[in-house]
């Protein structure tokens, strides 16, 4: 009997090892359309500097900028389910946990939305490319440029949402929004379930682990998500209304790059993706430890 139990806590860990795998898999295929589009903004942003229209420089820097940036939120993800891999690893052999339950299943729920999201990676970084083409012989206030420019910040915004939040986080109830962090949620209530089922909830500590988590993560989550909805309806909007000759529209399509790349950077009055998914890397890793204290609420002008 307490062999069969053994082999049983041995295949939930390996079946949650391989969704983390498999997880990798998929982030090492979408860093390939990043590096074909970071090579093709790259090579723009050599090629075009010192010409004549500053404007169209700026564009194709931001381009390449928000490339980059976008990977970096990519990695991120993969170091925070690195953690939680290795959070619900450690509770099966730390508790020794003998029957089958639903932890795997929902890890591997997540694992299915970034295989998703990586599959439809190139997506969002083929207006980079298209981009970078166009930049060699289109002036910045031209429609191609201005068109282009905002399907790549639409695309940003896309991105930001769907490895974040894909849905209002509703405060009442368990339902989860979709995206990362509502996945990650989503576990951590399997965990408490099981947790729960074979009477192995730590005693010293009296808050729950979902609890807490959707308390320091629902409003940011939801912030982030109504910024980046708000400046995709700005980009569609001058998408629509794009022509040529009208500075007026390089303006403000620069603009909206410059909020695009700040949804993607670390900033200390700003709240951004990847420092939310940072922060939910150091929630679970701090497990273990008394839960932090939520930060002080940023500025946010998309609130």
């Amino acid at each position: 009997m307490e062999r069969q139990k053994e082999n049983s806590i041995e295949l939930e860990i390996n079946r949650i090892i391989s969704i983390e795998q498999q997880i990798k898999r998929s982030f090492d295929e979408a860093l390939k359309g990043a590096a074909a589009a970071a090579l093709k903004t790259g090579d723009a942003v050599l090629f075009n500097m010192g010409a004549i229209d500053e404007k169209r420089d700026e564009m194709v820097v931001l381009t390449s900028t928000l490339v980059g940036k976008e990977k970096e939120l990519l990695e991120i993800v993969i170091e925070m389910t690195e953690v939680l891999s290795r959070f619900l690893t450690d509770s099966y052999a730390r508790e020794g946990w003998g029957q089958p339950d639903i932890i795997p299943t929902h890890f591997n729920l997540l694992g299915t939305h970034w295989e998703y999201l990586c599959n439809g990676y190139q997506g969002y970084t083929a207006p980079a490319e298209r981009l970078a083409n166009l930049s060699s012989y289109n002036p910045s206030a031209s429609r191609p440029m201005i068109q282009n420019s905002a399907d790549l910040v639409k695309e940003a915004c896309g991105l930001e949402i769907t490895a974040v939040t894909k849905n209002n986080w509703k405060a009442e109830g368990e339902t989860h929004p979709d995206g990362i962090v509502g996945h990650v949620y989503d576990i951590l209530l399997a965990h408490e379930t099981k947790c729960l089922q074979e009477g192995t909830r730590d005693t010293r500590e009296e808050r729950s682990i979902p609890v807490e988590f959707k308390k320091q993560f629902r409003n940011r989550a939801n912030r982030l998500r109504r910024r980046a909805n708000r400046l995709w309806t700005e980009a569609n909007i001058l998408w629509k209304q794009a022509k040529d000759d009208d500075p007026t529209q390089v303006t403000l399509i620069l603009h909206c790059f410059e909020e695009a790349v700040g949804l993607f950077s670390i900033n200390d009055k700003i709240d951004s993706a990847p420092e939310l998914v940072e922060d939910v890397r150091k929630f679970i890793e701090n497990l273990s430890e008394p839960f932090p204290q939520p930060p002080s609420d940023r500025d946010d002008p998309g609130s």
